[in-house]
């Protein structure tokens, strides 16, 4: 019973390092968790610079971010008596790059996987990930915003080179046919896209965030800002 009760009334750690698609993608993990037990205090231990997508989520009572968190400090926190539960359930095991082939887990979305191996039996209600940026970043944003017609934000480079298409320039163009500007959001080291507006490195995450919540639609890789996009509700194609 004391166990039960401090597992109702305590607080939760919640680990999801690494990389950004992952880290928004917790964001509906986290409060699916707390409409379970609304009780819970969440503590989100995330890597830097990933933590930024994490500001002001009301479902998060603490971010603890490292520039690299490290094994031996992780497992610490973990056994430090602090938290009655604690969840890691990104992807560690060679199976489970596999989970989306495997007959089991086959056509089921990566939230559902993660909540799985959380040890959660119930169905997710609703796989809907959520941002909050500051009026802060709105107003930041809005300096960006330098095309009075609609506009197309693209990302064009992963880490994974097998990951990007080649045709950007190309779609750049259509959409000016069709009356629609393109910006290109990113790194500085993404591959420029011939007809974009160039803001490659401009932007903060949540400055990111903010911007592209005021374009007309997002058209990406799989890579973090196309969840970015899709987190704001954006009309997203990937």
């Amino acid at each position: 019973l004391k166990s039960r009760r401090r597992w109702l009334l305590g607080k939760t750690m919640y680990c999801m390092l690494r990389t950004l698609g992952d880290v928004i993608l917790s964001t509906a993990i986290v409060r699916e968790f707390k409409r379970e037990f609304p009780m819970e205090e969440v503590h989100f231990y995330v890597n830097r610079p990933y933590d930024a997508v994490l500001e002001n989520n009301p479902n998060i009572a603490e971010i603890h971010a490292s520039d690299q968190w490290e094994l031996n400090t992780l497992f610490l926190e973990m056994t430090s008596g602090k938290y009655g539960r604690v969840f890691a359930p990104y992807q560690t095991r060679p199976e489970c790059n596999l989970w989306h082939q495997m007959e089991a887990t086959r056509h089921q979305h990566l939230v559902d996987f993660y909540w799985r191996r959380m040890g959660m039996h119930r169905k997710i209600e609703e796989r809907e990930c959520e941002l909050y940026p500051s009026d802060e970043d709105y107003k930041k944003a809005e300096r960006h915003i330098t095309l009075d017609h609609p506009r197309v934000a693209v990302h064009s480079t992963t880490n994974v080179p097998t990951k990007d298409w080649p045709y950007f320039g190309e779609l750049a163009e259509e959409l000016r046919k069709a009356g629609y500007g393109c910006v290109q959001v990113g790194a500085p080291t993404d591959r420029a896209v011939k007809g974009a507006v160039d803001l490659r490195g401009k932007m903060g995450l949540l400055e990111l965030t903010a911007f592209l919540s005021k374009c007309a639609a997002f058209v990406g890789l799989d890579s973090g800002p196309s969840y970015i996009a899709d987190a704001m509700k954006v009309p997203t194609i990937v």
